[in-house]
């Protein structure tokens, strides 16, 4: 999957705040959004100021709300002051169960020495369409991971998972029908036997075309509850 970008509002360095991202999870047919729910996974956050080195924090070091796919990084008056002055870029990396790694989020946090004089907009000046910014007090990221991981062949693979679970008596009616297209060859292909057909030759319930290759004469069978019956004559056979 692709990484969505968004950069924050500048921090005053010294002053208190928090980096806090909602993961959410949109079902590719319909649309629908729902938490993306983080229990069990790695979360890592990495930000890079400029000069480095990297300061990388990890689950331990956040506040988790895993039902909700909340991820917070609380930043302390201490930790804003250590930082330069400058644009800090952050990277927030997640490994799933499946130990499947996705960089779900990219950007950057102004740290500056002095605030600003002028209004700051709710929203990035250009942030990815799937980035919303909210202040809730501090500013707060949901950012949109496509379920599937957004691509079709995610979909066919997870589709064909389904469908290699399933067994002959998860469809109603599915293990009866198989029974009846493999039994006896029922392929419309005419079934030639030594005499007339027996209800052992014909799954009950179905017909078939049968040939008497003693006589040289073919017919049309139907076995009704275990009498086999000529439909050409309709004759049952005694």
């Amino acid at each position: 999957m692709s990484a969505a970008a968004y950069a924050f509002r500048p921090i005053l360095r010294g002053d208190t705040g928090a980096l806090s991202f909602y993961l959410r999870r949109v079902e590719i047919i319909t649309k629908q959004r729902f938490a993306y729910d983080l229990a069990d996974h790695d979360i890592e956050l990495t930000l890079r100021p400029p000069g480095g080195p990297d300061r990388v924090y990890r689950r331990e070091d956040l506040t988790m709300e895993d039902e909700a796919g909340g991820i917070t990084l609380p930043l302390s008056a201490s930790t804003t002051a250590a930082l330069p002055t400058g644009s800090t870029a952050y990277r927030l990396r997640i490994t799933d169960t499946d130990s499947r790694v996705m960089t779900v989020l990219t950007g950057s946090v102004p740290l500056v020495d002095w605030p600003m004089s002028t209004p700051l907009p709710l929203r990035s000046a250009s942030p990815a369409s799937d980035a919303i910014g909210l202040d809730a007090p501090f500013e707060v990221v949901e950012v949109v991971v496509p379920f599937n991981e957004g691509t079709v062949a995610e979909a066919v693979r997870q589709a064909k998972e389904v469908v290699s679970q399933l067994t002959l008596d998860d469809i109603e009616g599915l293990r009866d029908a198989i029974t009846l297209a493999t039994v006896n060859n029922l392929d419309r292909r005419v079934l030639e036997l030594s005499g007339d057909p027996a209800p052992a030759d014909i799954p009950g319930g179905t017909i078939r075309v049968c040939k008497n290759t003693a006589t040289g004469r073919s017919s049309l069978w139907l076995n009704d509850g275990g009498t086999v019956v000529d439909l050409l004559t309709f004759a049952p056979v005694t």
